[in-house]
């Protein structure tokens, strides 16, 4: 056993999120760093908020013992989702990092499997500035997808496209084991901030059809309103609006996965669920750019209808050696 315990940093974006596909990013970034992680000391710190707020510590922080914790962070591990913009001046930045927060991050942040927001391929000076500063240099980054690969390399830093978190998992040996043909029961997500009723009345309509049984998992906290406005909440089943009652239901239900929730999708393809994604934001269509993810524009319905009814293997394409690569960073990183 070491003499020195190592002290990590969870940059958790489940924390106060009203998206349960942040439990399932965090999950899955626990699995792959399980032997980093489980035999350190972790301190689990939110993303959708800064650290050091001001007067957070008070006047004197270098005599509180939660802010000489902090300090102590040997490094924090970022979780996924789409945390890197362009620009850092509003309150509703995914990952809301401050000037103040580098006393505690500055130079210790290592991505895992993160993405960026849409519509940019460049940084503000300010966030130029932040980013260099708040990620470490020591280590590789790991990126969701060739453009926030991009993007990290243009703050000096190294990085790799591993795709995101949750679908390092999927190797060709686990995709083999997800069925082709079309199961008889539909498990569905929809989009609460991402609302077109007309294609997504469509789609459930589609799904009536072509399923003896349809099921809904309500993942964003908008979710069970949008259902109901479409006029579906008494037509189709619902699914709580927690993590483990949608492990619990892909656990015991055979069935196919069609909805807008990329993450959901994701967690299926984890169950051997056959799952088609339909876009409706950047991060599917980027991560679709790279990896076979079974992914359908939201608004092609007879391309859908087609998809479904069809035969079709699931085929990733992870790159397993990048994967290695970011991870083998870690080994005998632990007190134990």
């Amino acid at each position: 056993m070491e003499d020195y315990m190592h002290v990590y940093g969870l940059l958790d974006t489940s924390i106060r999120t009203c998206n349960q596909g942040d439990y399932i990013i965090v999950e899955s970034v626990k699995r792959e760093l399980a032997k980093c992680l489980d035999n350190s000391f972790v301190l689990e710190l939110p993303t959708h908020a800064p650290i050091m707020r001001p007067g957070e510590f008070g006047f004197r922080p270098e005599g509180n013992s939660d802010y000489c914790a902090l300090k102590q962070m040997d490094c924090a591990f970022l979780c996924g989702t789409n945390l890197i913009t362009h620009d850092i001046t509003s309150k509703w930045n995914q990952w809301n990092i401050q000037e103040n927060d580098l006393s505690v991050l500055g130079g210790k942040v290592i991505s895992v499997g993160v993405g960026s927001a849409p519509g940019f391929s460049s940084f503000s000076r300010r966030a130029l500035k932040l980013y260099s500063a708040v990620f470490s240099k020591s280590f590789i980054h790991s990126a969701r997808d060739e453009r926030t690969k991009l993007l990290l390399e243009s703050c000096g830093l190294r990085a790799l496209n591993t795709g995101c978190a949750t679908m390092w998992m999927l190797t060709k040996e686990h995709c083999d084991a997800i069925p082709c043909n079309k199961a008889s029961v539909a498990v569905a997500t929809l989009t609460d901030y991402k609302r077109d009723p007309d294609h997504d009345t469509q789609l459930l309509n589609l799904l009536l059809e072509l399923y003896e049984k349809v099921y809904l998992w309500i993942q964003g906290i908008g979710d069970f309103a949008y259902v109901n406005d479409l006029g579906f909440a008494d037509k189709i089943e619902l699914i709580s609006p927690n993590l483990n009652a949608y492990n619990s239901f892909l656990n015991h239900v055979d069935c196919d996965y069609v909805g807008t929730r990329l993450h959901a999708g994701i967690k299926a393809m984890q169950k051997t669920k056959r799952s088609i994604i339909l876009g409706v934001d950047n991060r599917s269509f980027d991560i679709s750019r790279t990896y076979g993810i079974n992914y359908v524009p939201r608004d092609d319905i007879d391309a859908l209808k087609r998809k479904i009814t069809g035969k079709f293997e699931t085929s990733i394409g992870i790159n397993e050696s990048a994967v290695t690569e970011f991870l083998s960073q870690f080994e005998g990183m632990s007190v134990v």
